[in-house]
Parts: C-alpha cells; structure tokens; sequence
C-alpha cells in the first residue's frame, strides 16, 4: 500500500483537529488532541488492515485463478489427446463426434474464464468497498463537531451505511452529508440515532 493516503490523511486530521481546538481551554485541547491521535491511529490501522486483507484476498484470488486454468488446460489436453486417439480409423461420423467434444471442451474453458473474471471483478467490489469505508471513517473523524468513534461505518457495493450516535440533529445530517461526499459512494443510510443530552 502506497504509504502517502495514509500521511496526508494522518495530516489533513492532525491539521482539522487543531484548528477545531484552537479557540478551546487546555483541557478540552488535550481531549480533542487524544481523540484526534485515536482517530489517526485507527485510520492507519483499518487502513493497514484493509492493505493486507486486500493482498492476501488477491493472492488467494490468483493463486485460485491459475489452478483453474491449468485444470482446464489439462482437461482441454485430455480430451485433445482422447478425441485425437479415437479418430483414428473412425468414421466421418465419428470426427463428426470428435470436434462436438473439441467444440465442448472450448465452451468449458470460455466459462472458466468467464468464472475467474467474475471472481476478480467481486474482488474489485470488495477493495472498493473497503476503501470507501476507510475514506468515510475519516472524514467524519475530521469533523470536530462528531464522535467518529460512536459511528460504525459499513459499506456494501458503494451503499453506506451509518450506524451510532451523533450528538446533536445538525451532526447527524452533517454526518449523511460528508459520508454522500466521498467518492465511489452511491447512496448513504443514515441509522443514527440523536444522543439524549444530560
């Protein structure tokens, strides 16, 4: 994973978090500074996950992708092999019968292909699923006026979905909103409930 998403954003919350305390008493200063830091650290650490969660599922993805292929070429050599074998001093009704086999050993391996692209494109679905979620996380930890730790942040084929408390009605929709911001998101459910205030 390029290291730089992870910097600029650390930057980009260290940057928010101190402007959202610069007017605020020491106290609330060293709060907002350690709720920053946790939401740094959780972004580099969900981003590092989702790093390695990403490469292992393309590793698996390809290592699942290359047996399938050689399967197939085996198959398509068998059956090669065998169709060659039997049309020797067989009728044309029989070489009739070898090329249907030729012919259905090709549809097989066109399917095959058809299976892996489609096993990659879900994978596809899933790193960008994965990043969206990451990039929604940090923008509502940018944001001073919510507890990005009381949000939980799912997201499935570009449809978000928040889940939490937010303090006030306006952190709400502004929650919806910074969520419906973040590219790759196609719609936001926003499942937040208001905090009872004290």
């Amino acid at each position: 994973m390029n290291p730089r998403p992870l910097t600029r954003l650390t930057a980009i919350a260290l940057a928010a978090g101190s402007l959202a305390v610069a007017g605020c008493s020491k106290a609330d200063r060293d709060e907002a500074k350690a709720r920053t830091d946790q939401a740094v650290e959780t972004v580099k650490q969900k981003g590092s996950e989702l790093a390695a969660d990403t490469k292992e599922a393309a590793k698996d993805l390809k290592a699942d992708v290359k047996e399938a292929t050689a399967d197939a070429r085996a198959k398509v050599d068998e059956m090669s092999s065998d169709a060659k074998d039997k049309s020797k001093g067989m009728s044309a009704d029989a070489k009739d019968r070898t090329a249907d086999m030729n012919a259905s050993a090709r549809d097989k391996t066109a399917e095959l292909k058809e299976d892996a692209s489609r096993l990659m494109d879900k994978a596809k679905v899933a790193v960008s699923d994965a990043t969206i979620t990451t990039s929604v996380k940090a923008e509502l930890a940018r944001d001073p006026g919510l507890k990005a730790r009381d949000i939980d942040v799912d997201t499935s084929a570009g449809t978000v979905s928040l889940r939490g408390t937010a303090p006030s009605s306006e952190a709400r929709e502004r929650a919806t909103s910074l969520a419906t911001g973040v590219s790759g998101v196609v719609t936001v459910k926003n499942e937040l409930t208001v905090a009872a205030k004290s």
